[in-house]
């Protein structure tokens, strides 16, 4: 509750989960966390608070995607299966993971704009 109060009275969170990169996956279950409490507030009361965790829980996701990207590209499958793991719960996150593993992997494999006529 305590980042939840801090988000209530500010924009940002400053605890160093938030603030360290290596500590993304402990960020990420927090404000999946948070995001679920929030979707049961009443609106009225909480616009403000409910809009910064979206926001951010929106922000943490897309930094997860990214790390899987740049794991795939480096060829790093544990970081890849951690990213998915963290990206379980978060809204269409496993589903990304799945779909720009599949998008890399085709990257380059297609020479003309006819997909057919690379596939004979």
């Amino acid at each position: 509750m305590g980042y939840f109060a801090q988000l209530h009275s500010s924009n940002d969170l400053t605890d160093d989960v938030f603030t360290d990169p290596n500590k993304i996956h402990e960020a990420a279950s927090i404000m999946h966390k948070l995001n679920m409490i929030a979707l049961e507030l009443p609106d009225h009361r909480f616009v403000e608070v409910r809009q910064r965790i979206a926001a951010k829980y929106v922000a943490i996701q897309r930094t997860v995607m990214k790390r899987f990207g740049e794991a795939h590209h480096l060829g790093k499958v544990e970081e890849m299966r951690q990213c998915a793991n963290t990206l379980l719960p978060f809204t269409q996150g496993y589903e990304s993971c799945v779909t720009q593993f599949i998008q890399a992997s085709q990257q380059g494999q297609f020479h003309s704009k006819d997909v057919f006529v690379d596939i004979k």
